[in-house]
C-alpha cells in the first residue's frame, strides 16, 4: 500500500504544459458515450447564504465559465462535486436535462450531483453507510444507474474528506482511507448481481493514484480497477489546481479520478484532463476529466 506524502516539494511552473492534442471537442456518436467528472467549486445559489461557512452564491463569471467548459467537453453525463442542489444543475437543460443532487453529510452544504443526457433508472445514496472505526462518509457515495443507448451503466461518484496540514492531518488520512475501503466493499457487493455491467467510479478523492486510499480502492477485494488516465505523463494527469500558480500548501496532482474495472478496459475509448486555460481557471479550482466509453452491450 502506498505511503501518503504531505510535504512533496513542488514547483508550480514545472506543471505547466502544452495543450494536449486530445483537447478537441467531441461529437455525439452511436455506440460511445462521453463522461466528465468535475469538482465545480462551491456551486451555491443565492438562497440561504452563510459566508461563515463559505456558502455564498457562485459568481456569475464562474458559472458562465462552467457552461463554456461543459459545452466544449461534449459531456453527455457529468459526475459533479461541490454542488448545492438540483436547482443549480438545471442550467443546461438542452445538453444535460436529467439531474439529481441528493443531500450529503457535508455540514457546509457541498453535495454530489449527476447531470445526464440519458434517463436515470435508479438513484442510490450511501450517506448512512457505516465505515470502519465508527465513521460515515464525509459527503456520500452516490450511485446513479443510467440507460445509455439501451445499456444500463452504473455510475458512482464521491468527494472524499479534504487533506489537512495541521494536527488533524493523520485523522484526515484515515478518514479518506476508510471511505475508499468502504467504496470498494459497497461497489463490489452491489455489482456482484451484474457481472457484465459496466460500472464507473468517479470523484474528487483528494488523493493521487499513488496514495494509500486510492491504492486500497484500486487493489482491494473485488475487481482490479484501473484509472482511465493510467499510462499518461504525470504532467498531463494534474487536475488540481486548475491554475498552477495557486498550488498553495499542497503540490499539484491528480486528485480527481475516473476508475473502471480492468476487465472492461477495452470499453475505454480515450480519457484526458481538460484544460481550456483561462476558461478552466475561471470555472473552478479543479480541472475536469473526460472519458469516452463504448456502449451498446446487453
Amino acid at each position: 500500500m502506498a505511503k501518503i506524502s504531505h510535504n512533496r516539494p513542488h514547483n508550480p511552473s514545472a506543471y505547466r504544459q502544452k495543450k494536449p492534442k486530445n483537447q478537441a471537442e467531441v461529437e455525439p456518436q452511436d455506440g460511445v458515450f462521453t463522461l466528465v467528472t468535475y469538482n465545480m467549486k462551491n456551486f451555491f445559489d443565492d438562497q440561504g447564504q452563510d459566508p461563515k461557512k463559505g456558502s455564498t452564491e457562485k459568481p456569475v463569471w464562474e458559472v458562465n465559465a462552467l457552461t463554456k467548459v461543459l459545452t466544449r467537453s461534449g459531456a453527455e453525463v457529468v459526475a459533479a462535486q461541490e454542488v448545492e442542489n438540483e436547482s443549480v444543475l438545471q442550467r443546461w437543460p438542452e445538453q444535460l436535462p436529467n439531474v439529481t443532487a441528493p443531500g450529503t453529510n457535508d455540514k457546509r452544504g457541498i453535495h454530489l450531483g449527476v447531470l445526464s443526457k440519458y434517463p436515470m433508472l435508479k438513484v442510490v445514496t450511501h450517506k448512512e453507510a457505516s465505515l470502519e472505526g465508527d465513521r460515515h462518509f464525509s459527503r456520500d457515495l452516490l450511485r446513479v444507474d443510467l440507460d445509455v443507448q439501451g445499456e444500463t451503466v452504473s455510475l458512482y461518484t464521491t468527494h472524499s474528506y479534504s487533506r489537512r496540514q495541521d494536527e488533524m492531518a493523520a485523522e484526515a488520512d484515515q478518514q479518506r482511507l476508510a471511505e475508499a475501503t468502504a467504496i470498494k466493499e459497497i461497489v463490489t457487493q452491489e455489482m456482484r448481481e451484474f457481472p457484465n455491467r459496466l460500472y464507473i467510479i468517479t470523484g474528487d478523492f483528494n488523493d493521487t493514484t499513488e496514495d494509500a486510499a486510492l491504492q486500497a480502492l484500486i487493489h482491494g477485494p473485488g475487481d482490479l480497477l484501473m484509472d482511465t488516465l493510467s499510462g499518461q505523463e504525470p504532467k498531463q494527469r494534474v487536475t488540481w489546481p486548475a491554475n498552477p500558480d495557486k498550488a498553495g500548501k499542497f503540490p499539484p496532482g491528480q486528485f480527481d479520478h475516473i476508475l473502471i474495472p480492468e476487465k472492461f478496459k477495452d470499453r475505454l475509448v480515450d480519457s484526458q484532463v481538460l484544460d481550456y486555460r483561462e476558461i478552466t481557471q475561471n470555472a473552478s479550482d479543479h480541472k475536469p476529466i473526460r472519458a469516452r466509453f463504448k456502449v451498446g452491450h446487453s
